[in-house]
């Protein structure tokens, strides 16, 4: 009977990894390439292979961006990606004359 409770609890440990293992690493997507915006002031940031669904603050706001990723990136007007204003598909590019605050990623 013992033999049994051990096989049990052996066979639900591999299987609690497994799920863990496999959530992890479909949970840990990326747009692959290069999203690019440029301050007010003039200043050039780029985010190399950012991350999916993840909420970017573009420091200093963007007047415009260009979006060299195989994801749509949505820019937002606030700082934590509540206030959508456009999307940009891949390879796209935009002008903004209020800039936005934040971007995430949709792979």
């Amino acid at each position: 009977m013992r033999a049994f409770e051990r096989a049990g609890r052996a066979s639900l440990v591999v299987g609690v990894a497994a799920v863990l293992v496999t959530g992890l690493a479909t949970s840990s997507q990326a747009a692959t390439g290069t999203f690019t915006y440029t301050t007010g002031s003039g200043v050039e940031f780029e985010l190399k292979d950012p991350a999916d669904r993840f909420c970017f603050t573009l420091n200093g706001g963007a007047t415009g961006a260009t979006n060299e990723t195989n994801g749509t990136a949505t820019v937002y007007r606030d700082e934590s990606c509540q206030d959508a204003v456009l999307e940009i598909g891949p390879g796209q590019n935009a002008i903004f004359g209020r800039p936005p605050k934040s971007v995430a990623f949709n792979v």
